[in-house]
């Protein structure tokens, strides 16, 4: 079959799907369907933009609890970079130099610290380098065991957790 037998052909088998579909979207199930997958677009879409608006509600009144959540020496230009993140919102610097595809959280983060103009965050800020994740389970732990506790108390508790921690390091290793 030659090149324009084999265009011929792919335009007839086009011309019988596009006849089959037209057939099918008669059909008032069929037309349900439709419906129905596309208001479920509709309400993922807000979904996502309602998740959205509540994530930057929550950076927005957080008062953020920033420790150092990634540190990365260029040795290239000798510069040490720091990047802080929230405990208790999980709001991060490190997303902005990210050089990764984002997650859908991660994604979110930057566009708030990008539409906020924020390279720097704000709060009470502890001198403690920690896996962000494990910092925001202890700090739930914390809350949940003890709900009145303040943000300074919740800081000295945890940078003794992080000595505790560094000094059974230190013994393992001996």
């Amino acid at each position: 079959m030659n090149s324009m037998e084999k265009y011929n052909k792919l335009l007839s088998d086009l011309k019988d799907i596009e006849l089959e579909k037209s057939t099918l979207e008669e059909n008032e199930i069929v037309k349900r369907y439709l419906q129905l997958k596309n208001n479920i677009t509709k309400l993922q879409n807000k979904k996502v933009k309602i998740y959205k608006e509540m994530k930057y509600q929550e950076y927005d009144k957080c008062n953020h609890i920033l420790i150092y959540s990634k540190i990365e020496n260029d040795p290239h230009e000798s510069r040490k970079y720091s990047y802080r993140g929230c405990v208790k919102c999980g709001l991060d610097e490190s997303v902005l130099d990210a050089d990764y595809t984002l997650s859908f959280d991660e994604q979110i983060k930057y566009d708030y610290l990008i539409s906020k103009g924020i390279r720097y965050m704000r709060g009470i800020k502890v001198e403690v380098v920690n896996n962000l994740d494990e910092a925001q389970k202890y700090y739930q732990l914390l809350k949940t065991n003890n709900p009145d506790i303040n943000d300074e108390e919740f800081v000295r508790y945890f940078e003794a957790y992080i000595n505790e921690k560094s000094q059974r390091g230190k013994v393992k290793e001996k």
